[in-house]
C-alpha cells in the first residue's frame, strides 16, 4: 500500500500481485486498475476506517504533516501483517519551513 501517490510514479514500479494507492486527489493517468493494483479516491483516514486487507509493505509519503503521519503510522500498525515493512517519506525537513505543522503554513512563510 502507498499513501499519498500522487502521480504513482513510485506505485506504478513496485512489483506486487496486489497494490492499493490511497490518495483524495491521485494524479495519475492512466488508470491502473488493469495492473492488479486499485487506487481509493479517499484521505488516508477514511480508508483506514473501512479498510479490510492486511499489507506487508506500506509507503506512507501523504499529507506530510507530524500529526497525520503519526496517524497513518499508528494505523498502519493495527491493519498490517505482524511483518510488515514501512518506509516513510519526508521525515527530515528539507528547510526550516517544512519543518512547519501545516502545509499551508509551510507555503505561507516560503511565498514570504
Amino acid at each position: 500500500m502507498e499513501i499519498g501517490i500522487e502521480n504513482a510514479n513510485t506505485f506504478r514500479d513496485v512489483g506486487a500481485k496486489y497494490k492499493v494507492g490511497v490518495d483524495p486527489y491521485p494524479l495519475c493517468r492512466p488508470p491502473l486498475s488493469m495492473f492488479g493494483s486499485q487506487i481509493k479516491r479517499m484521505t488516508s483516514d477514511q480508508f483506514f476506517r473501512s479498510n479490510e486487507d492486511v499489507f506487508d509493505l506500506v509507503f506512507i509519503d501523504g499529507l506530510h504533516t507530524y500529526e497525520q503521519t503519526y496517524r497513518d503510522l499508528l494505523n498502519t500498525f493495527l491493519t498490517s501483517s505482524s511483518e510488515v515493512l514501512i518506509l516513510i517519506d519526508d521525515v527530515v525537513p528539507s528547510d526550516m519551513f517544512a519543518a512547519s505543522r501545516s502545509q499551508l503554513e509551510c507555503q505561507i512563510l516560503k511565498q514570504a
